[in-house]
């Protein structure tokens, strides 16, 4: 299956911009069939089908309105396109696509990228593209099927880079891709996520980055096209599309409002005693549980339950991402504790966080000694 963005490209906009939103609100049956189905249209292929079942996103994601879109394991004989105006145009800054995927079946879906261009060669694409290269996506959302179903990403010309952790038949997932022109090479990043995330910052890392292969060239316009194909087999929903100029028109996010509260968003660890431990991590976020990107805040953690002495540097400054990364803790006494932490400086006022209980023990050795060979008696004349 195949879901392709068609970028027409001419100037920058001015400000964030929501290009396409489509919840699929529709009555169930073909897609584009009739005007009362939308403005897609049908090609020489057989209809995807609007299903009467919309998909709920993970817990956080704006409520999704109206149906679904059902593609389904018929090798590449499913096709629509839209054609819409943009209110932008766009040859510089960001794009982002976000939409919600669930996979029902793996099908017949490969277990490989068959070509470095992603051309609807796997269980799943979604392109960025130029009108003028319509059958060559510059920029693609992949699906394989490799010791499980990952998704990865590819620009044309380059074979596409995968998730190492596969996905979850029948989960729902917010996906979320951005292509960057005002690098060089373009570079393009995919999140695969599981929880609802409304800022950047707050998803953190992307999943894949890549930059190498063929630039989206400009075209004469702006985004002007979508196309959703199936190919090579599997079964997928998708729902809830949008393309916009910021990560918050993608997903329907409102932007982070003030830090009011500290996170713990990779707990303490269980650890021996005086071992380094691994990274804790402690995000600003404001009421809403939304990380907020709030840079030099200091942060410290105490031990709050709990014998021993924490060792390590116990204050950290929150980067650009209103993070704050301990990577060198340890603690000297064994037993069940808690740490906490704390805001200061311009920090001041933001509420505390406690961490989940961990524990500092003794390892167990998986080995003892034993005699190989016993000893035999000896007489004694």
């Amino acid at each position: 299956m195949a879901l392709a963005l068609t970028a027409l490209l001419a100037s920058p906009p001015a400000r964030a911009t929501l290009y396409l939103t489509e919840p699929f609100s529709y009555p169930a049956g073909a897609l584009g069939v009739s005007p009362a189905n939308g403005t897609w249209d049908t090609t020489t292929k057989s209809a995807i089908n609007v299903t009467a079942t919309g998909l709920t996103g993970p817990a956080g994601f704006p409520a999704a309105g109206g149906n679904d879109v059902t593609i389904g394991n018929t090798g590449h004989n499913q096709q629509n396109f839209n054609t819409f105006t943009s209110s932008g145009t766009i040859v510089s800054g960001t794009v982002y696509a976000c939409f919600l995927l669930k996979v029902t079946s793996s099908g017949s879906m490969r277990s490989s990228d068959t070509t470095t261009s992603p051309n609807y060669n796997d269980g799943f694409t979604l392109a960025l593209q130029n009108a003028t290269s319509a059958a060559s996506p510059f920029c693609s959302v992949r699906m394989i099927n490799s010791s499980g179903i990952k998704i990865g990403l590819a620009k044309n010309g380059a074979a596409g880079v995968y998730r190492t952790a596969a996905i979850t038949a029948n989960t729902t997932y917010m996906v979320v891709v951005k292509y960057d022109f005002s690098t060089t090479p373009n570079t393009a990043n995919l999140w695969i996520l599981s929880t609802y995330q409304g800022t950047e910052a707050g998803a953190g890392a992307a999943d894949v980055t890549i930059n190498t292969g063929t630039d989206l060239a400009p075209g004469a316009a702006g985004l002007g096209q979508c196309y959703l194909s199936d190919a090579a087999g599997g079964t997928f929903q998708v729902d809830e599309l949008r393309i916009g100029s910021t990560w918050q028109d993608a997903t329907g996010g409102a932007p982070a409002g003030p830090a009011t509260k500290l996170a713990f968003t990779t707990q303490p660890a269980s650890a021996a005693p005086g071992a380094t431990m691994n990274a804790v991590v402690v995000q600003a976020q404001d009421t809403g549980g939304q990380a907020v990107a709030t840079n030099n805040v200091p942060i410290t953690l105490t031990l709050s339950s709990g014998s021993g002495i924490l060792s390590g540097t116990l204050t950290q400054n929150t980067d650009s991402s209103g993070k704050a990364t301990f990577s060198n803790l340890s603690i000297d006494q064994v037993g069940a504790k808690q740490l906490t932490a704390a805001a200061s400086g311009i920090g001041a006022g933001i509420a505390n966080a406690t961490s989940t209980t961990f524990n500092i023990a003794v390892p167990v050795l998986g080995a003892q000694l034993a005699f190989t060979t016993q000893p035999s008696d000896v007489n004694v004349s």
